[in-house]
């Protein structure tokens, strides 16, 4: 474990478990009760529906919404572990690595994979979300953030 990390948890912090029953519930106005107004989203999703650009903006979480329920009959992300490095994100921000699973299925694809989550959070608030393919991936962007 890096020493960077001041928290490991096997249970996830109440900010990751109440962002992630948003996303699978299509909560448009709990996931913007839980982000800054600038945040950005990087997930899969983008991929398949905006060309690979990320979510930005609240606009952008009620568009993610809107394309996961589109994209996704099930989309169920399954965080298991927690590692919150405080203060190793962009100007002091803490970085949340969040290390799961993730199961979902429609648009012709079914995925039930490892997956990881990087959340870079300031004042309670998340500013930046990514996921990743894999746990392997959240932590090498944790540990770029960290560097950077």
């Amino acid at each position: 474990m890096d020493a960077a990390v001041s928290e490991d948890v096997t249970r996830a912090p109440a900010l990751v478990d109440a962002f992630f029953a948003a996303v699978e519930r299509r909560d448009a106005d709990a996931l913007c009760a839980l982000c800054a107004d600038d945040v950005q989203l990087h997930a899969p999703t983008a991929d398949l529906a905006q060309g690979g650009r990320p979510y930005r903006g609240r606009d952008g979480l009620r568009a993610y919404v809107r394309d996961t329920g589109r994209l996704w009959v099930e989309l169920r992300p399954r965080p298991e572990r927690v590692e919150v490095r405080r203060g190793a994100g962009p100007a002091g921000a803490d970085v949340v690595v969040v290390f799961g699973r993730v199961y979902a299925w429609g648009a012709g694809r079914v995925v039930d994979q490892d997956a990881g989550w990087t959340l870079v959070v300031r004042d309670g608030l998340v500013e930046q979300v990514t996921a990743g393919d894999s746990s392997a991936a959240a932590l090498a962007l944790a540990r770029a953030l960290a560097a950077a």
